[in-house]
């Protein structure tokens, strides 16, 4: 064969024997986790990666967004295949993603590719939107693969993931990961070399290892069946199965798929290659040309009979179910009894034959494990031994949790990648990667995270709450007002509940700067005698220590003075009520000629009797409704009677205290009061 029929390949993961030289596979994590800038680029998203080979980005510079495909350390592509596949995506760059930048980043030591960043994702994120824009879909792909065709390069894996959506309304498609596409001469267009696509679009010539150019068409018939039917016509097969069918019966098309697209299919989906459908074709189709030749072969359950005799040779009846199910299942006599000296029955022969399962003493193995023929298939594709299959069934990994991240498009070592590093639960709960590895790091189990990341904690989030003894629903409610966990621990310590602190927040202090505030300062403030919530109102204000220390003096000082305003009002207030009281108890004539002839000797008794009364109702009105002490009271009371009397002497009933007598009594109470003022303010000091 020419050497010229093979060239290096493009860069995907499945090639690397082709295009890269591995060193190491594993990045370590923490190389991983601190990239926060590439360059003179901004990281902007950390991307799913498919495989163990590079790392994938969002970056961004100056606004405008790019695709960072970063290999990782010990992943060496060949630099100049990096430079070809830079200049064809300018050159197609209508039809394939373009690659801006390629090299070796001298900072991290690791080899990158910067593309153009495709917003609406891929075909397969977007089957629903275009399932009625089928013409449009094979339009677009059919003129990629005819460029690629005429540049001489065959994909070789294509698939809804790879093809990507550069504008929805217009469904302006581009193709990319090239990384298992081979180079052809321009006179040959076929090369040979060993199967490294995905099992559920490949080609039947793929099993015998002949690749060229018809096969992206097929994978085009596939791709076709999927947007119209919304899922892969090998779904949930094994690969066994899915070569079985390939070999023995092709893809049968659904009778439910439009007569035109029935046609469609057909031509792509015929399993000679030399016949199969290409560019001229598919182009007749959609300029709706009639009578294209179609060479797809109908399968014939009738065409699988075996030689009754080969039957009878190894023990069975011509009419026995063994024959009658070996027959629709495509299997030989002698692989039959297989499963017949395995003790099974025709109809398990049947189910695990689909599964992919052709002798009986494998499917046996798998039976004694407790593994139903499906499971079996899934363990088996991935190169699991029953035993192996068994233990990992005993860690809570089961076959359809394999089967659903491989449908998720993980690569197979990416999952025995989890299961090493233990984070394979993590994943199967919605945990990316890293995220996974954090939450195993900081020791939490899968129903820990779940509840964490639930509650929309990160693990370092969780991590540094748990350190501090503080449970996820109290990490809730100090989350709710903004309170980190330094911060939380802080007003732990000093006695706060959250209680507390929430009423803090209520209270004004939405700020974490003013809780920061609190929490440092609270202890002088107490100090200065504040009460706790003083001081925290004060801080909530925005006053500094010294300047509350003031303002509340000054309050304090005002407040005295009122309260001194108000009692003096209030004292007379009453003084004047109780005053005029007096004058109507003294000078109305109903008391003089009545009740003070009845009762009293004299005016002055009565007189004196009315004082006493009046004072004891002011004492009890002073007592119960302005709690004035009893010294205050006595004191006030000496100047009410000195006034009253003045008030007699003066201005009332000058003649009732005649020669000087309420003088004598006022000036000598001025006295007794000052005096007293005197004592209590020495027996104080």
């Amino acid at each position: 064969m020419d050497e010229k029929t093979v060239k290096e390949s493009w860069w995907d993961k499945e090639n690397l024997q082709d295009a890269t030289v591995r060193e190491t596979d594993i990045l370590s994590e923490k190389e991983k986790l601190t990239i926060t800038t590439f360059r003179n680029y901004n990281i902007v998203e950390e991307l799913p990666a498919k495989g163990g080979e590079c790392d994938a980005y969002v970056i961004e510079n100056d606004g405008n967004k790019m695709f960072l495909k970063l290999y990782r350390k010990g992943i060496t592509p060949k630099i100049e295949v990096l430079e070809r596949l830079k200049k064809i995506s300018f050159e197609l760059k209508e039809h394939v993603v373009t690659i801006f930048e390629v090299g070796k980043d001298e900072q991290t030591g690791r080899y990158f590719e910067i593309m153009e960043y495709i917003q609406y994702g891929s075909l397969k994120d977007n089957l629903e939107k275009v399932k009625d824009r089928v013409d449009i879909v094979v339009k677009e792909i059919a003129e990629a693969i005819e460029a690629l065709h005429k540049k001489g390069i065959v994909h070789r894996d294509l698939k809804p993931s790879n093809i990507l959506i550069r504008d929805l309304k217009s469904l302006d498609l581009v193709l990319i990961d090239f990384g298992i596409s081979s180079a052809m001469s321009e006179e040959m267009s076929k090369v040979f070399t060993t199967f490294k696509g995905t099992y559920s679009y490949m080609a039947p010539e793929e099993i015998s290892s002949y690749f060229g150019k018809e096969i992206d068409w097929w994978h085009l018939g596939i791709i076709i069946y999927e947007v119209l039917k919304g899922k892969n016509p090998f779904a949930n097969l094994s690969e066994a199965v899915i070569i079985n069918t390939l070999a023995t019966q092709g893809v049968q098309i659904p009778e439910d798929i439009p007569e035109r697209y029935k046609i469609l299919l057909k031509g792509l989906l015929t399993r000679n290659y030399k016949k199969r459908w290409g560019y001229e074709q598919v182009k007749q189709w959609l300029n709706n040309v009639k009578n294209i030749p179609v060479f797809y072969e109908e399968y014939n359950e009738g065409s699988k009979n075996y030689d009754v005799k080969e039957w009878n040779k190894v023990g069975f009846s011509s009419d026995s179910a063994w024959v009658k199910a070996g027959i629709e299942i495509n299997l030989s006599p002698q692989e039959a009894k297989t499963f017949w000296e395995a003790g099974f029955s025709a109809k398990d022969m049947k189910e695990w034959v689909s599964a992919g399962f052709r002798k009986g003493n494998i499917a046996l193995e798998w039976y004694n494990y407790g593994f139903s023929p499906k499971e079996s298939a899934i363990f088996d594709n991935l190169g699991l031994s029953p035993k192996n299959a068994y233990e990992w069934q005993r860690k809570g990994i089961t076959a359809f949790d394999i089967l659903e991240l491989l449908e998720k498009g993980i690569d197979k070592n990416k999952i025995f990648d989890f299961i090493e590093k233990g984070i394979f639960h993590y994943i199967m709960n919605g945990f990316s990667e890293i995220d996974a590895q954090k939450w195993k790091k900081y020791g939490f189990d899968i129903n820990e995270a779940k509840n964490w990341a639930e509650k929309g904690f990160s693990a370092d989030e969780a991590d540094e709450w748990r350190k501090n003894n503080v449970n996820v629903i109290e990490a809730v409610r100090w989350k709710t007002i903004d309170v980190k966990p330094t911060l939380a621990l802080k007003f732990t310590n000093l006695g706060f509940s959250i209680d507390e602190v929430e009423e803090m927040v209520f209270k004004g202090a939405k700020d974490s700067k003013i809780l920061e505030r609190i929490a440092d300062e609270i202890i002088e403030w107490c100090k200065a005698e504040f009460s706790v919530p003083e001081a925290v109102d004060w801080i909530i204000k925005g006053y500094k220590l010294h300047q509350a220390v003031r303002r509340k003096k000054l309050l304090r000082d005002i407040k005295k003075t009122l309260k001194s305003i108000y009692k003096v009002a209030v004292f007379y207030l009453v003084g004047l009520i109780a005053t005029r009281l007096i004058l109507y108890f003294t000078t109305e004539q109903y008391f003089y000629d009545v009740i003070t002839k009845r009762y009293f000797d004299n005016n002055r008794n009565y007189n004196m009797f009315v004082l006493i009364v009046i004072s004891l109702f002011s004492y009890y009105l002073y007592k119960k409704f302005f709690h004035f002490t009893k010294i205050k009271i006595a004191g006030l009371s000496i100047l009410y009677v000195c006034a009253i009397m003045f008030y007699f002497s003066y201005i009332s009933s000058y003649e009732y205290f005649i020669n000087g007598t309420a003088n004598k009594i006022l000036i000598n109470s001025v006295y007794f009061y000052f005096s007293y003022l005197l004592f209590q303010y020495y027996s104080k000091s």
